[in-house]
């Protein structure tokens, strides 16, 4: 019994990783064509909420940095955005008695997007 509890909720901590990981991924795009950095946070939060369910709490962390010139592009500096995902889940099957994931389980994800931005000289 402890092996096929292990499975499913294995299982389900697999899928809910992969989800994160898109869900980090497709707000970093989003964020990186924005590129606002007040409504950052709520927008990379509807995201993973939409993208993951059954989340009891969700911290997601996001970092926007401006890179150097890249040597190949000409007047032009990169921006790029992080968004790191921790999201809290309860588990199914949860038991003192035979092998099984803790009460609570937290799950990770981070994805980046960086996109070279042109800088005009003034004449």
């Amino acid at each position: 019994m402890g092996f096929v509890i292990l499975a499913v909720e294995g299982t389900r901590y697999i899928h809910e990783k992969s989800r994160i990981e898109d869900a980090t991924e497709m707000a970093a795009f989003a964020l990186i064509l924005e590129d606002n950095v007040q409504s950052a946070p709520k927008m990379a939060q509807e995201y993973i909420r939409a993208y993951v369910r059954d989340i009891d709490d969700l911290k997601v962390v996001i970092e926007r940095d401006v890179l150097p010139a890249n040597p190949g592009l000409q007047a032009s500096s990169r921006v790029r955005y992080t968004v790191t995902a921790q999201t809290m889940h309860q588990s199914w099957f949860h038991s003192d008695i035979i092998p099984s994931f803790p009460e609570k389980q937290t799950v990770k994800g981070s994805s980046q997007a960086i996109k070279s931005v042109s800088i005009t000289k003034q004449e």
